[in-house]
């Protein structure tokens, strides 16, 4: 039976505090109580979550698999510090900013939803919406079109390294003087705000499935076609000219360009905070990291954020 999980721990914490009539004062110090409770390990709740979380991956495959779907499984590793789902959740009652964390198996987790999102919005800023859309669909607020590309959400199996899945971090969103932003850093009075995020090092499994369509290969290169030539619209462009000459008759091969197309914008960053230094990621399979990274040298962009 799974133990109980260190975010309802936390959350407890703060409720039976709060219920006794916590003051002002000492809520700063509660807060930071409730993410040392957050940030105990406890190694066997966290090794029964992490292999539940790759059974569920292995289903979610299986599942695919079985409705005529390609699939692929694409490990990554936060290089930084993780943040996503800040504007809900639990949590963000305690701290201010929320995480996602999911609901039965208590781990953060990257919501699929929002990482196609991410891979739409770098695609469509490098070609037009209608090289884009017959791969990823359309909503029916624009006239419907059905989704060839799906992203499962992205769950913790483990850890490159050294981490610890949740991990404090701090933040001064405002400085204020008598209730009002002050435009004179010397009058500056800030007011961190500590919450939890998700360690650098834990590693993500991400499962991606594209339908077995005859017209599926036909998309890739008219979206290849259409990408501009220029940053990293030329990289994507090079690793699609690449992969579709590799065999016209291999049927992954729309699976793989949309893996190695998700490789490269989860390297760049994903989420709200990308531009601020978190969620960065780097794809563990050795032989996609090179396929990706050699795409940086032929254009001359070494960054993992080119």
């Amino acid at each position: 039976m799974l133990r109980v999980r260190a975010d309802l721990k936390a959350i407890k914490k703060y409720v039976d505090e709060v219920l006794k009539g916590v003051t002002q004062e000492n809520m700063k110090v509660l807060k930071r109580a409730v993410l040392d409770e957050l940030l105990k390990i406890d190694k066997e709740y966290y090794e029964e979550a992490l292999n539940l979380a790759k059974e569920l991956a292995e289903a979610v495959e299986r599942g695919f698999e079985k409705a005529n779907y390609s699939v692929g499984r694409l490990d990554l590793a936060l290089k930084t510090e993780g943040l996503v789902g800040i504007g809900f959740g639990a949590l963000k009652a305690v701290f201010e900013v929320g995480l996602n964390v999911d609901p039965i198996l208590g781990l953060p987790y990257y919501p699929g939803s929002g990482i196609k999102g991410a891979v739409r919005a770098f695609l469509e800023g490098c070609a037009p919406s209608e090289a884009v859309e017959p791969l990823l669909g359309k909503s029916v607020a624009e006239g419907g079109q059905a989704s060839k590309v799906i992203f499962a959400d992205a769950y913790p199996v483990g850890c490159a390294g050294k981490c610890s899945i949740f991990y404090p971090l701090v933040t001064t969103p405002h400085y204020f003087e008598g209730g009002k932003v002050v435009d004179n850093e010397l009058k500056a009075k800030p007011v961190p705000v500590v919450y939890a995020g998700i360690s650098r090092n834990t590693v993500f499994r991400l499962i991606i499935a594209v339908r077995r369509d005859e017209g599926v290969i036909k998309d890739v290169q008219k979206l290849k076609d259409s990408l501009k030539d220029e940053g990293g619209c030329k990289i994507i462009k090079g690793i699609l000219e690449k992969v579709l000459s590799s065999g016209a008759e291999d049927p992954n091969l729309p699976l793989k360009a949309l893996v190695l197309i998700t490789a490269y914008v989860m390297r760049r960053g994903i989420a709200a905070r990308s531009q601020k230094g978190f969620n960065v990621f780097e794809p563990l399979d050795k032989d996609l990291t090179s396929d990706v990274v050699y795409w940086f040298d032929v254009v001359g962009l070494r960054s993992s954020r080119g």
